[in-house]
């Protein structure tokens, strides 16, 4: 007798890459680049990291405690919880695209890195349209929030600092994915708990009811 093997829907494969943006495997993520960064003697540019990854994650997190309490003011805006699975996408693949970018001589090699790193944090994007988790304006602030982050070290870091960094740099990626793995492919929900602080803060300060 055959033994029944469980189908992977399409919703499932969409969970799955959905999670990949979800904070409690970012923030692993982005510690572990500006760690690796550090150690390999690329200082500066770990501070660099640290600095356009934290305050693009931080601008996040404040639209989040402001919009998910108030949104509802703003009808018109479809603005209820911008995505932060859209941001921190960007922000940390995007991101990390650019660095290994900037590590590559070849102009091919730092294409192919950039197009597939915004490419996976668009798809990330995408996942949150399609599971209804959030509106198109949502995706969209996320998004910008996001980009500000890669866009600060395209400026920022220099291709000379290839010539310091080890390549352990390359085992990074395997940070979210060893916790995907570990957490039996669900993760920390670290939003909902971003929601409940929002909530309690609009009722402590007693605005928008």
């Amino acid at each position: 007798m055959t033994p029944k093997v469980d189908r992977v829907s399409a919703q499932d494969l969409l969970y799955i890459l959905t999670n990949f943006g979800d904070q409690g495997l970012i923030l692993p993520f982005v510690l572990s680049v500006g760690a690796m960064l550090w150690f390999s003697h690329a200082r500066h540019e770990a501070l660099l990291w640290i600095l356009a990854t934290g305050t693009a994650l931080g601008t996040m997190l404040l639209l989040k405690l402001v919009f998910l309490p108030c949104g509802h003011l703003l009808p018109q805006w479809h603005l209820r919880s911008p995505s932060g699975h859209a941001a921190s996408a960007f922000i940390a693949y995007g991101g990390f695209a650019v660095l290994e970018a900037q590590l590559r001589s070849a102009r091919w090699q730092r294409l192919a890195i950039l197009g597939a790193g915004f490419l996976f944090a668009c798809l990330i994007a995408a996942s949150r349209l399609a599971l209804d988790v959030h509106s198109l304006p949502e995706v969209l602030l996320g998004s910008l929030v996001g980009l500000s982050a890669p866009a600060f070290l395209l400026w920022k870091i220099r291709p000379q600092f290839r010539h310091t960094l080890a390549r352990p740099l390359l085992l990074a990626p395997l940070v979210p994915l060893g916790l995907l793995i570990a957490l039996g492919g669900e993760t920390l929900h670290v939003e909902g708990h971003i929601a409940a602080i929002a909530v309690r803060l609009a009722t402590a300060l007693g605005i928008c009811a």
